[in-house]
Parts: structure tokens; sequence; C-alpha cells
């Protein structure tokens, strides 16, 4: 497994490739993204085997789609925009749906308030199966910390969870997709 990290000051994704021994090769394998990329993902989002990179950035409204195309390189984002004007984090990749294809859910906030002070969403990309997504879905959800994607109910649905800073409560949100 190879390990993939984002270089909030350069910009870029950059990926250490594991030479099976326990340990990385020295030079990374480097691509632009986004302005000051926060978090990634990286999930099958188009069923051919291999990771894929999802970015979202603190300086940008889009989700970016890189996908792996096997020689080490990755195509070009596909872009997708999410509540104008937010920045995202803690970006997670999970089949919410129950469809076999992973779902990226993250949380967005309005860069103009103080963090973590400012109202949070829940933003999630439902998975169109060809490693396209359908658009946004999102919610408010109060001041909240990272999502926690799994199935707290028993139903073999993925649910999320989130921490509520005013309350110092936890909310759950129940997958209701059958």
């Amino acid at each position: 497994m190879d390990l993939a990290f984002v270089s909030f000051t350069d910009g870029e994704v950059a990926i250490l490739s594991n030479n099976g021994r326990g340990t990385f090769a020295r030079e990374l394998t480097r691509f632009a993204t986004q302005k000051h990329p926060r978090r990634l993902a990286a999930p099958d989002v188009n069923g051919d085997g291999r990771p894929d990179i999802v970015v979202v950035a603190v300086d940008s409204s889009v989700m970016e789609v890189f996908v792996n195309r096997a020689d080490g390189t990755f195509a070009a984002a596909a872009d997708y925009s999410f509540g104008a004007g937010n920045w995202a984090d803690d970006v997670t990749a999970a089949d919410l749906d129950g469809d076999g294809h992973p779902d990226i859910v993250f949380l967005t906030w309005d860069p103009t308030q103080p963090f973590p002070g400012s109202p949070t969403r829940l933003a999630m990309f439902m998975n169109a199966g060809d490693g396209t997504f359908h658009p946004e879905q999102a919610f408010d959800i109060g001041r909240s910390a990272a999502p926690t994607v799994a199935d707290f109910n028993g139903d073999g649905l993925l649910d999320i969870a989130v921490r509520d800073f005013d309350t110092d409560t936890v909310s759950l949100y129940f997958a209701n997709c059958r």
C-alpha cells in the first residue's frame, strides 16, 4: 500500500510508493491540486480495483476527484462544487447508500466565521456507479467535528455520527436508503 498525503503549502498531492519491504521509495509522485488542500481520501471510485484520490481544500468550494490511471499517474481532476463560499474538512469515503460504490462525506463551514465557531454542514456526494458523483446533498448540523461513519443501528446500512461543539453531544444520522 502506497502513502498519499496533501501538501497544504505547495497545493499538491504527494505519493510515496511502497517498496514491499515495509519502507517507501525516496521519490515522491506529485501532482497539483487546489491551492491549500486540507484532506484526502483514497477510495476506488470507479470500481477498477485501484485507489483514486478525493481532495477537499480550505480555500475552495470544490471537491476534486483524481482517477488512478494504473501507470503511476492520475487523470486531471473532476471538480464537484459544494456550498458556494464554504470550505471543507474531514473527508471520508463510505458506501452510504448500500449500492457497492463509495460515496463521499465531509464537513463544510463558512470561512468568514471563526472555526470551530461557525455553523457546519454535512456534505455528501453519492457515487453514480461509474466514478462520477451526483450533485451535493447537504444539511446544517451546528458546530460539529469530523463525521464518523458506521452501522450504528445494525440494519446493514452505514450511518453518520457527528459531535456538536455547543451541546457536547453526538448526533446520529441514520441511513434510510432502502
